[in-house]
């Protein structure tokens, strides 16, 4: 895959998955949102001949400066700040222990679950959305995995809120 960050020309699909990708970095690293954020800016910034003179490289870097840094700020912070419901959401639809979930694939869960819980973007935009993004880190298994709990999420949702 050439550049993830462009290929579906869509800000808001690049955000989501640059958020997953800054979502692993904080569980793995314990930084701050914040810090998070500020060194993925800085990178993009920063100049293109002090990197890597790559042609990819300079497509990325040109790509990730046209995304939503509000938009990512919002899912991430919405999944710690509703980190309680987000989980609960989760547990009540994975059988097993779901924080034994790959830790990627964790993240495409949880800022879906946030998405559906609180934003008010339609459900089956956030359900494919999660579903593509989820493309770029695993298989199929995975990605029906993403499929089902969202789904299964989204009509509890609906119930919940009818």
């Amino acid at each position: 895959m050439d550049c993830p960050y462009a290929c579906k020309g869509s800000q808001r699909h690049s955000s989501r998955l640059i958020a997953v990708q800054l979502l692993y970095q904080i569980k793995q690293s314990d930084i701050s949102v914040d810090d998070a954020i500020v060194q993925f800016k800085n990178w993009i910034d920063c100049d293109e001949d002090e990197v890597n003179s790559l042609q990819t490289n300079v497509k990325k870097k040109r790509a990730l400066k046209k995304i939503d840094i509000a938009f990512i700020n919002t899912l991430i912070q919405g999944v710690i700040d509703y980190k309680n419901d987000v989980d609960g959401c989760l547990s009540s639809h994975v059988y097993s222990d779901f924080k034994r979930l790959p830790i990627v694939l964790l993240c495409v869960l949880e800022l879906a679950v946030y998405e559906l819980l609180y934003e008010t973007i339609p459900p089956q935009v956030v359900i494919n959305e999660y579903i593509e993004i989820t493309k770029y880190f695993f298989n199929e298994k995975e990605q029906s995995l993403v499929n089902g709990l969202l789904d299964a999420v989204n009509k509890c949702v609906k119930h919940r809120c009818s």
